[in-house]
């Protein structure tokens, strides 16, 4: 550094300015005179720390999917870790950048060693304060644990200060409202979407529980037509959809299809692409199919969770299917959570490590499927618009 900063007061408050990774940014000056806090800054000149690290320099760090340190560490070990995932931390953590700059600037360019337990609370404080006990200020509070316990890794700070302090959490919002089954089995069986494309691609997500973007990754080659086997082994893994990887933690699964499904599951693959894969559409255009249904269904009466049609998601059918087979199959826990690619953990962490199950062990899940959501013996036909 050229030379010291000069202190400058601001009402009750004293800063100074220093250049950290080519930005010009703020820092508060300690001290009740100009003179006390300019010596402050004199002290940290001498001591080489007007630039040390700050929670705004790890959190920049996250910023980009190529600087995040967990998404590279995991590159090196394996350790599940998407670049899907990356790259939504990655939009969250400049969201947060935005936040404390403007809010407490005094703290979030502290240098990071200088932050005490109770400044982290302050934050925990201010972010309550901004977003309200939601959804966002709790993710915001992780991102910023998150940040210490990474400067405490890499050995900036000899102890995380944010180490066992509590999440926040959000105030209780809508429930996620499971459909029945005999509403499903309507879903399935009347007209409430306008194409045969849409209706199929409803039948196949309620079916078989995939999560939509395991069924925006579906390419023809991933479906038996004889044995009506699928195997579900990719999913869509960037925020914007267009880079294909495996599916969620790494698990991969092979399941019989549901006979209800299978007609829809073989009009899907014979429309496929040049390349093989049954869609080339954004995560906004499965939202909008079931947004569709809903909002149709809706007009028609005698449904038996009408709250749950309202509020339909491509993932509440995951949960849906999950809710009437555990009640209505009498299946094992077992073959279910392994049907929707859940990693069971019995009481015996060490027996789960030696289950191993086939699609042919899957098919009493298919089967009970079938006897919930029931077989049309002819299935709906829709002019495509």
């Amino acid at each position: 550094m050229d030379k010291i900063p000069q202190v400058y007061q601001q009402r009750n408050t004293f800063y100074y300015k220093v250049n950290i990774n080519g930005h010009r940014v703020t820092r508060k000056a300690e001290g009740s005179t100009l003179a006390q806090a300019q010596r402050h800054v004199d002290r940290l000149y001498r001591t080489n720390k007007l630039d040390s690290p700050t929670l705004a320099s790890v959190l920049a760090s996250f910023m980009d999917p190529e600087t995040n340190p967990r998404y590279k560490d995991a590159r090196i070990t394996g350790k599940q870790y998407t670049a899907r995932y990356a790259d939504m931390i990655a939009v969250k953590s400049a969201e947060l950048d935005s936040l404390l700059s403007k809010g407490i600037p005094s703290l979030y360019y502290k240098p990071i060693e200088e932050v005490s337990r109770k400044e982290c609370k302050t934050i925990m404080y201010f972010l309550v304060e901004k977003e309200g006990l939601s959804y966002r200020a709790m993710k915001f509070f992780k991102m910023v644990k998150l940040c210490f316990g990474q400067a405490a890794d890499e050995g900036l700070v000899p102890a995380n200060p944010a180490s066992g302090l509590p999440d926040i959490h959000p105030a209780k919002t809508t429930e996620k409202l499971p459909s029945s089954s005999s509403d499903i089995k309507r879903l399935i069986h009347e007209s409430f979407l306008s194409s045969q494309k849409e209706q199929d691609t409803f039948i196949v997500l309620a079916c078989t529980g995939m999560r939509i973007g395991e069924l925006a990754a579906l390419s023809a080659r991933q479906y038996d037509q004889k044995s009506h086997i699928l195997v579900i082994d990719q999913a869509m893994k960037d925020y914007n959809y267009k880079e294909i990887g495996k599916p969620k933690w790494g698990y991969c699964r092979t399941i019989p299809l549901p006979v209800t499904a299978q007609d829809s599951m073989m009009r899907l693959c014979t429309s496929a692409h040049p390349d093989g894969r049954l869609y080339h559409y954004s995560q906004n255009w499965f939202e909008n199919v079931i947004r569709r249904l809903s909002a149709n269904a809706m007009l028609q009466q005698g449904w038996e969770t009408p709250d749950a049609i309202k509020s339909m998601t491509p993932h509440i059918l995951r949960h849906s299917l999950n809710t009437n087979l555990r009640l209505e199959s009498r299946l094992p826990d077992l073959v279910v959570a392994e049907y929707l690619s859940w990693q069971h953990q019995p009481e015996n962490s060490v027996q789960a490590g030696y289950t191993h199950l086939y699609a042919e062990n899957l098919r009493p899940v298919a089967d009970a499927i079938d006897e919930m959501y029931g077989v049309s013996e002819k299935i709906l036909q829709f002019a495509v618009r």
